[in-house]
């Protein structure tokens, strides 16, 4: 019930009560739920808490999480709602293993695998916002041990391995990833400017292609991928495609435009 209680605080932005809830499953020792929903409401006002703290703080509950056994607590402290300010994988998870497990151990174990999962992935993106690359990195690797079919989590491992300078180490995380999670369309513009940095226009090209083909809204990374793949034609030598493609874009952009207005 005091789990349910510290929500609705959140919910209400009662601050001062939801403090007190969180003080009291930390002195009571072993409440998981309670360190994962308080690690989502730290995560989720990070750049009102500031990052540093906000790391330092979630560091504290991930050794903690780590020092725990699901044998060791009772459903009650750990079963249940977990707060919104989640992954919408954590969400679809934590339900299935809701509706695919009886309460019980197995059950248990499922959560405590996928609360453990998120804070991971929390600690790393925190690392990645910092500019601790070498850390993001190291803290992604660990995550996709418990998760290892998320897309999301390999497009972040990649992007850090981009932004530490290893790039070559970064495209296979990025090819997986999207293989997975097709329609991360900031994610298909990313690994295509590295495949044109490569010197890899064909792989670029056929990259952006698909993008275009399978874009649901015509929106800002709709229009970059014409323009990149307009640039990736010109890498292979094909103006007359890139002509092409410049002036499908154009066409498109001017499509949206115009309905834009019509809808005033």
């Amino acid at each position: 019930a005091r789990v349910t209680h510290a929500a609705a605080c959140v919910a209400m932005q009662d601050v001062g009560a939801y403090t007190r809830d969180v003080r009291y499953f930390i002195a009571q020792g072993v409440h998981p739920l309670a360190l994962y929903n308080h690690t989502a409401v730290l995560f989720s006002q990070r750049e009102h808490l500031g990052r540093e703290n906000t790391l330092e703080s979630i560091l504290l509950i991930l050794r903690r999480f780590e020092r725990l056994d699901p044998d060791d607590f009772e459903e009650g402290a750990i079963e249940g709602a977990s707060l919104a300010p989640a992954l919408t994988r954590v969400r679809l998870e934590v339900a299935r293993a809701h509706f695919d497990y009886p309460s019980g151990p197995a059950r248990r174990g499922r959560l405590w695998h996928l609360y453990l999962w998120a804070i991971r992935v929390a600690v790393s993106t925190l690392h990645k916002e910092l500019g601790q690359f070498p850390l993001a990195v190291a803290g992604y690797r660990s995550a996709l041990t418990l998760m290892p079919d998320d897309g999301h989590t390999m497009v972040d491992l990649a992007r850090a391995l981009s932004a530490a300078g290893r790039v070559n180490r970064a495209i296979p995380f990025y090819e997986k990833g999207i293989a997975l999670e097709p329609f991360m369309y900031i994610a298909r513009l990313e690994l295509a400017t590295l495949f044109l940095e490569a010197g890899r226009a064909r792989d670029a090209a056929n990259l952006l292609a698909d993008t275009i083909v399978t874009g649901i809204r015509r929106d800002a990374p709709y229009f970059v991928a014409f323009r990149l793949l307009a640039l990736a034609h010109m890498h292979s030598g094909n103006a007359a495609a890139a002509l092409e493609v410049a002036q499908t874009g154009s066409a498109q952009f001017e499509m949206v435009a115009l309905e834009t207005d019509e809808l005033g």
